[in-house]
């Protein structure tokens, strides 16, 4: 199977842009960032988990059963600017549980990475 980042990196930018960026008014952007915080759905297990106390998430997980496990969204550090993450794990062997536990560790791997 070949791999290929471009739809994850043409994701994270697209997330960028509207959250962070100027696609959106600030208001707009604001209602945005508010609205994926609040979301809590199938988040809870994946880059949220991996996330210490006092960071926060804006997100937008989607799994396809037996194909695909993926999140996308932005972490934001106390202090510091946000980090945006598209992490996707497509045809991964597993149950989607392994999956979100491999999703959590990335979101370790990027705390670790950029302290």
């Amino acid at each position: 199977m070949r791999s290929d980042a471009t739809r994850q990196l043409n994701k994270a930018s697209e997330a960028s842009s509207l959250a962070l960026g100027s696609a959106l008014s600030p208001t707009l952007r604001a209602h945005l960032t508010e609205w994926m915080m609040a979301s809590r759905d199938a988040a809870a297990q994946r880059l949220l988990a991996g996330l210490p106390a006092g960071w926060r998430i804006a997100n937008k997980p989607g799994t396809w059963e037996g194909s695909a496990t993926n999140h996308i969204g932005g972490l934001f550090p106390p202090n510091r600017p946000p980090i945006v993450v598209a992490a996707y794990l497509g045809r991964a062997r597993g149950s989607v549980t392994d999956q979100e536990a491999v999703l959590a560790e990335v979101a370790r791997i990027i705390i670790m990475r950029s302290a």
